[in-house]
């Protein structure tokens, strides 16, 4: 427990019940509990302005109101003080990152230019807010693995579709749920798959190993030594390269010991790419375009529309409950006709979730057996 944090705690709870004094106190373990959050874990040392501001603000009068209920309740007392800060911090996160909330966090992001500071900081910011916020899509029989390799999958998405992010369109978080719930899809097809289990035991092996030995190096006898000898080794271009890969070993091993947002993830890349094969599994709701075909093949839409019209498939006349006119073969060749979304919705009067929701559950299903047929 820090113990600044529990002197604040301590001096609001002997501080007279009504007066300055108590207010102050409340204000400022609002502040320091804000503050120490990994929401503005980047801008401690900064003031904040903007949307920003705005947001910390909201937290903190939420925060203010959340600890003088717990405190006039006795509930901090009740229970252990890491406890009760874990749940003031979540209810407030909960209350005041809404839906709105987060996507005018996202819009600040899509606003900058990629790459730049002020987005990289408003990224961050933004995938914090996400994770405190709990409005993450959550599923029941999810193995916490599968869900936190999935989530660290979205974030990497996000990284790089954030910018493509359109409000005209719907709303953020419906937005990257959508997402997210492909990727769990896709995750929990491939765990079920038994190569794929093995070739990920290979991965997280070799990850692990990477980890534990960047882990292992003694830091600071390593930057000892360079000090030593960088003038003596520049001149020569080998062992320049070695000091170039300690630098990257030292730069990584700082990550870990960070818990850095992306170091998981990139580490299980470097596993992922020392294997000689990984299989790939195609993406759940691979568009009807996407089907791999031989080169020789002419013409893939053809071949599509011969498939879909007449092939004896029950999949292809499976429909949307309470609208039976609305098959899988009615919107795959609408799809294929290219037809947007927008323009289906408006012609069977659906909405765009359950169509396309509809059509990449089915598609999934199907999809091996139109690859059999042009690939034939």
């Amino acid at each position: 427990m820090d113990e600044k944090l529990l002197q604040l705690i301590i001096q609001v709870q002997t501080s007279p019940p009504i007066g300055d004094e108590r207010q102050q106190a409340i204000v400022t373990l609002s502040d320091y509990l804000l503050r120490s959050s990994n929401l503005f874990r980047h801008q401690r040392h900064q003031l904040l302005c903007g949307v920003y501001l705005d947001i910390y603000q909201a937290l903190q009068l939420e925060l203010k109101q959340e600890i003088v209920q717990s405190l006039d309740g006795g509930k901090c007392t009740q229970l252990n003080v890491t406890v009760w800060i874990k749940e003031v911090r979540s209810r407030t996160f909960s209350k005041v990152l809404n839906e709105a909330c987060l996507q005018q966090l996202a819009l600040v992001v899509a606003q900058y230019r990629p790459q730049t500071s002020q987005w990289q900081l408003g990224f961050q910011v933004l995938i914090n807010a996400i994770i405190l916020s709990d409005k993450l899509l959550h599923k029941a029989h999810i193995y916490d693995d599968i869900y936190e390799d999935a989530k660290n999958e979205l974030w990497i998405w996000l990284y790089r579709h954030i910018n493509t992010y359109n409000p005209c369109k719907g709303r953020f978080i419906p937005w990257l749920n959508f997402r997210f719930d492909m990727i769990l899809r896709n995750y929990q097809m491939r765990k079920s798959d038994p190569l794929i289990q093995k070739f990920n035991a290979k991965i997280i092996r070799r990850k692990y190993q990477l980890t534990n030995f960047i882990q292992s190096i003694n830091q600071r006898e390593m930057i000892f030594w360079l000090r030593l000898n960088a003038k003596s080794l520049i001149a020569d271009l080998v062992t320049f390269k070695i000091i170039a890969l300690f630098i990257f070993i030292f730069f990584i091993a700082q990550l870990i010991r960070q818990k850095s947002l992306y170091i998981n993830s990139f580490l299980f890349e470097i596993a992922q790419q020392s294997l000689p094969t990984i299989p790939k599994l195609s993406p759940a709701g691979e568009e009807l375009e996407n089907i791999p075909q031989p080169e020789s093949e002419p013409i893939l839409s053809e071949q599509l529309r011969e498939y879909l019209q007449t092939s004896p498939n029950q999949l292809l006349q499976k429909y949307i409950r309470g609208h039976p006119e609305v098959t899988f073969q009615v919107i795959a060749l609408n799809r294929l006709d290219g037809k947007s979304w927008k323009e289906i919705s408006e012609t069977f009067k659906i909405g765009i979730p359950a169509l396309s929701n509809f059509f990449q559950r089915n598609l999934e299903k199907i999809a091996p057996e139109i690859k059999k047929y042009i690939q034939a």
